[in-house]
Protein backbone atom coordinates (compact mmCIF):
# COMPACT_ATOMS: atom_id res chain seq x y z
CA UNK A 1 0.00 0.00 0.00
CA UNK A 2 2.65 2.83 0.65
CA UNK A 3 4.83 1.85 -2.54
CA UNK A 4 1.30 2.57 -4.26
CA UNK A 5 0.64 5.81 -2.09
CA UNK A 6 3.93 7.53 -3.02
CA UNK A 7 4.51 5.58 -6.33
CA UNK A 8 8.13 4.81 -5.48
CA UNK A 9 10.40 2.35 -4.00
CA UNK A 10 10.25 1.87 -0.34
CA UNK A 11 11.67 0.40 2.87
CA UNK A 12 10.25 0.38 5.99
CA UNK A 13 12.24 -0.19 9.16
CA UNK A 14 10.11 -0.12 12.51
CA UNK A 15 7.96 2.56 11.85
CA UNK A 16 10.04 4.73 9.43
CA UNK A 17 9.01 4.44 5.74
CA UNK A 18 12.50 5.45 3.82
CA UNK A 19 12.22 6.44 0.23
CA UNK A 20 15.13 4.48 -1.65
CA UNK A 21 15.08 6.87 -4.47
CA UNK A 22 14.26 10.32 -3.45
CA UNK A 23 16.37 13.31 -4.65
CA UNK A 24 18.01 15.60 -2.14
CA UNK A 25 15.92 19.15 -1.27
CA UNK A 26 18.11 21.82 -2.02
CA UNK A 27 17.93 23.23 1.16
CA UNK A 28 18.59 19.74 2.97
CA UNK A 29 21.79 19.92 4.20
CA UNK A 30 21.14 23.32 5.55
CA UNK A 31 18.30 21.72 7.47
CA UNK A 32 20.57 18.50 8.56
CA UNK A 33 22.76 21.14 9.93
CA UNK A 34 20.41 23.26 12.01
CA UNK A 35 18.48 20.06 13.25
CA UNK A 36 20.77 17.24 13.54
CA UNK A 37 22.59 19.02 16.36
CA UNK A 38 19.29 20.02 18.22
CA UNK A 39 18.06 16.51 17.40
CA UNK A 40 21.31 14.66 19.02
CA UNK A 41 21.09 16.75 22.37
CA UNK A 42 17.38 15.40 23.26
CA UNK A 43 18.58 12.02 24.45
CA UNK A 44 18.21 12.39 27.97
CA UNK A 45 14.54 11.53 29.46
CA UNK A 46 14.24 15.05 31.09
CA UNK A 47 15.37 16.67 27.65
CA UNK A 48 13.05 14.90 26.12
CA UNK A 49 10.17 16.00 27.62
CA UNK A 50 10.91 19.58 27.85
CA UNK A 51 11.00 19.64 24.25
CA UNK A 52 7.46 17.72 24.20
CA UNK A 53 5.99 20.41 26.25
CA UNK A 54 7.47 23.10 23.67
CA UNK A 55 6.28 21.59 20.68
CA UNK A 56 2.53 20.45 22.54
CA UNK A 57 2.07 24.02 23.69
CA UNK A 58 3.63 25.60 20.60
CA UNK A 59 1.01 23.75 18.85
CA UNK A 60 -2.29 24.57 20.50
CA UNK A 61 -1.41 27.84 20.44
CA UNK A 62 -0.37 28.09 16.46
CA UNK A 63 -3.30 26.66 15.23
CA UNK A 64 -6.15 28.35 18.01
CA UNK A 65 -7.00 25.19 20.03
CA UNK A 66 -7.93 26.04 23.81
CA UNK A 67 -6.39 23.28 25.30
CA UNK A 68 -5.40 19.34 24.43
CA UNK A 69 -9.18 18.42 24.77
CA UNK A 70 -10.34 21.16 22.24
CA UNK A 71 -7.16 19.32 19.84
CA UNK A 72 -8.72 15.91 20.62
CA UNK A 73 -12.17 16.59 20.18
CA UNK A 74 -11.30 17.83 16.74
CA UNK A 75 -9.21 14.95 15.74
CA UNK A 76 -11.54 12.66 16.94
CA UNK A 77 -13.04 13.07 13.60
CA UNK A 78 -9.75 12.68 11.09
CA UNK A 79 -8.84 9.77 9.32
CA UNK A 80 -5.68 10.48 8.40
CA UNK A 81 -3.60 13.27 9.85
CA UNK A 82 -0.37 14.24 8.44
CA UNK A 83 2.56 15.85 10.64
CA UNK A 84 4.54 17.23 7.60
CA UNK A 85 8.17 18.24 8.94
CA UNK A 86 7.55 16.06 11.81
CA UNK A 87 11.41 15.96 12.98
CA UNK A 88 11.81 13.02 15.93
CA UNK A 89 8.02 12.67 15.29
CA UNK A 90 6.76 13.25 19.45
CA UNK A 91 3.76 15.32 17.87
CA UNK A 92 3.26 12.55 15.48
CA UNK A 93 3.08 10.33 18.50
CA UNK A 94 0.91 12.91 20.77
CA UNK A 95 -1.51 13.24 17.77
CA UNK A 96 -2.02 8.77 17.40
CA UNK A 97 -2.66 9.54 21.59
CA UNK A 98 -5.41 12.02 20.68
CA UNK A 99 -7.05 10.02 17.92
CA UNK A 100 -6.14 6.57 18.56
CA UNK A 101 -8.69 5.50 15.55
CA UNK A 102 -7.11 7.36 13.07
CA UNK A 103 -3.77 6.90 11.02
CA UNK A 104 -1.11 9.18 11.67
CA UNK A 105 1.69 9.59 9.19
CA UNK A 106 5.05 11.89 10.71
CA UNK A 107 6.99 12.82 8.19
CA UNK A 108 9.95 14.65 7.56
CA UNK A 109 12.70 15.19 4.61
CA UNK A 110 16.00 15.39 6.76
CA UNK A 111 18.13 12.53 7.27
CA UNK A 112 19.19 13.79 10.30
CA UNK A 113 15.32 12.36 12.13
CA UNK A 114 16.48 9.10 10.83
CA UNK A 115 20.06 8.77 11.78
CA UNK A 116 19.15 10.42 15.30
CA UNK A 117 16.74 7.23 16.06
CA UNK A 118 18.75 4.15 14.79
CA UNK A 119 22.39 5.60 14.97
CA UNK A 120 22.74 5.13 18.81
CA UNK A 121 25.03 2.52 19.93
Amino acid sequence: MIHQLFNQETTLRKNFILFTNSYPARNQTQTNDVFSEKWEKVNNQSETERLSKFQRDWFLKLYGFEDKHELESFSQSKKVVLDAGCGLGYKSAWFAELAPESTVIGMDLSTAAYSSRFNKS
